[in-house]
């Protein structure tokens, strides 16, 4: 309790709750706790977000220098794009290189019986594009993949720049046009898709709350009837609660949701936490609300992770699907780089 009353007093999330409700007609609703499913909609584990790499250049910076090629691959995304040069009789192994003719190339390991599938089907030749996570050798040279997912794709189709960061799905973004944010105040920054700027909102200088952060109409780009909304706020541990407080993360988070939600208990806090692949950690919290006496329910979906000095907070409210899901995770995927 004296964290909580700490915060309340150094700063009200009142008006943080008005503007959730209000700051879009479609959302003066009731609330409700209906979430049982401990289902995570904003999670980078599944989402993964994958950077373009051509085989022979990844292949070229593990010979070059394989300390640095390691510190810039290993354990992380990459969709890879190459030609088969072999392949082993069960199907849970391809090679990939520049060309079918290359002395080297990038092992591709599988356990997932659609991606052996595929693999089969595949020639000697063929491009493809790989979706995975690499990891090297510990002795020697070699580079080699865990498969996500394998495309096929036409011989003459060009590997993208390595700013192009892709979904499974096929959509992507350039990362060299994401809009780069800061939270007043603070050192803390972010980066949106291009297209999410047309729907942005300041809350603090649009006069929607006191809070520091950013609302954006996500249905808004599309011309959707339902709300879809992400919030980025930012909140300073320094100015929230004293010195002996400020570790306590998952009290901060208990008390921030208290105070958005309005209320005394909180069930299945965290509801779960998820490491992304990209270093970071959220902690998950879920509630639905309802209108027009429960016609139409709205979910949400709250992701705490920490940075340096402050906690981020990424709100997400939605109804039946998560639509813009993809620009969301593009957002939490690069919030924090300067």
């Amino acid at each position: 309790m004296k964290l909580i009353n700490g915060i309340r007093k150094k700063r009200t999330m009142t008006a943080f709750v008005a503007l959730i409700i209000c700051a879009n007609p479609f959302l003066c609703a009731g609330w409700t706790n209906w979430f049982s499913k401990p289902v995570v909609i904003m999670d980078p584990t599944e989402r993964v977000i994958y950077q373009s790499a051509d085989a022979k250049d990844i292949i070229n910076d593990f010979q070059k220098d394989k300390n640095k090629a390691e510190e810039k691959y290993d354990n992380n995304r990459y969709v890879i794009y190459g030609v088969v040069s072999s392949k082993n009789i069960t199907n849970k192994i391809i090679y990939i290189s520049g060309t079918k003719d290359d002395k080297d190339s990038i092992a591709c390991e599988t356990m997932n019986d659609d991606n052996s599938e595929t693999i089969k089907n595949l020639s000697v030749g063929d491009r493809v594009k790989v979706f995975g996570n690499i990891f090297s050798d510990f002795l020697g040279s070699g580079v080699n993949v865990y498969i996500d997912s394998i495309v096929k794709i036409e011989k003459n189709a060009p590997t993208p720049a390595d700013t192009i960061y892709s979904f499974k799905n096929g959509s992507f973004e350039d990362r060299t046009r994401m809009k780069k944010r800061k939270i007043e105040g603070s050192d803390f920054s972010f980066y949106i898709p291009h297209e999410m700027e047309a729907v942005e909102h300041d809350i603090a200088r649009e006069g929607l709350g006191t809070l520091n952060g950013y609302q954006y109409r996500l249905n808004e780009l599309d011309k959707k009837a339902n709300a879809e909304q992400l919030f980025v706020c930012y909140f300073d541990k320094e100015t929230m609660v004293g010195p002996n407080d400020r570790k306590d993360n998952k009290a901060i988070e208990e008390a921030m949701i208290r105070d958005i939600w309005k209320k005394d208990d909180i069930e299945k806090f965290p509801l779960t936490t998820r490491k992304a692949y990209y270093g970071k950690e959220y902690t998950y919290y879920q509630d639905t609300f309802e209108k027009d006496l429960g016609i139409d329910i709205y979910q949400t979906e709250l992701a705490f992770t920490e940075e340096e000095n402050g906690i981020i907070l990424f709100l997400y409210i939605y109804k039946d699907k998560p639509l813009n899901i993809n620009d969301v995770m593009l957002t939490m995927r690069f919030a924090g780089e300067k």
